[in-house]
């Protein structure tokens, strides 16, 4: 079995023995596990592998580390940029896993992040469990950025995707939509043209066309 460049054990249940196993088999022989807070040493580790168990190993083992959101949020933000896609996954797991209130910090690391890590950080807030309670935050934030040079698409899909939860919930939808829909007219007109999938393409318009 395995997750793409990630060898797991032969089984679908993969135990903490056999997480840190693999840690082990990628670190050395001369590497014995102690304790929890000893993994966080390796989440900047030169090899993916490695970042990828260490993450795996805290969601599945070790919760009680990871909410402790104060120290934990720094450690883990800048791994949103990292190269590794499932690196990244893990990433946005485990911040979820830090517990309610991450929202806030993560909005405020957009402005002063780079490219990589701005479209990390839009994807983690976005699929955060917290992101509807957030709402009129996060589409301040994400909304302007419909226009950027370079992050009008992750932007346009994010803000789509938060919008979409409401309509399907059947909520109050944002006071601004109109605005939003306006800025979003744009990007609307590319994603329609470049969408092969009807039915796509009235999710689309669903939520930034129609009235709800």
């Amino acid at each position: 079995m395995h997750f793409g460049s990630f060898p797991l054990p032969n089984s679908t249940i993969i135990k903490k023995a056999d997480r840190i196993k693999q840690i082990q088999s990628l670190l050395g022989n001369d590497w014995t596990y102690t304790h929890a807070h000893e993994l966080l040493l390796f989440l900047q580790h030169k090899d993916d592998r490695v970042r990828f168990w260490v993450l795996d190993t805290l969601i599945k083992d070790h919760l009680e580390v990871l909410r402790n959101q104060t120290e934990m949020l720094p450690l883990l933000v800048p791994l949103l940029s990292d190269a590794s896609g499932p690196v990244v996954d893990r990433t946005v797991w485990a911040i979820n896993c830090t517990g309610s209130g991450a929202i806030p910090y993560l909005l405020e690391q957009i402005e002063g992040a780079d490219i990589s890590l701005k479209r990390g950080l839009f994807w983690a807030i976005t699929k955060n469990f917290e992101a509807q309670e957030y709402l009129e935050e996060i589409l301040t934030v994400f909304v302007p950025y419909m226009e950027h040079a370079q992050l009008s698409k992750m932007a346009f899909n994010c803000v789509f995707i938060l919008i979409e939860e409401k309509v399907k919930r059947k909520q109050p939808l944002p006071v601004h939509l109109a605005q939003i829909r306006r800025q979003a007219r744009s990007n609307l007109e590319q994603v329609l043209n470049d969408c092969r999938d009807e039915f796509w393409k009235a999710r689309y318009r669903r939520v930034f066309e129609e009235e709800n």
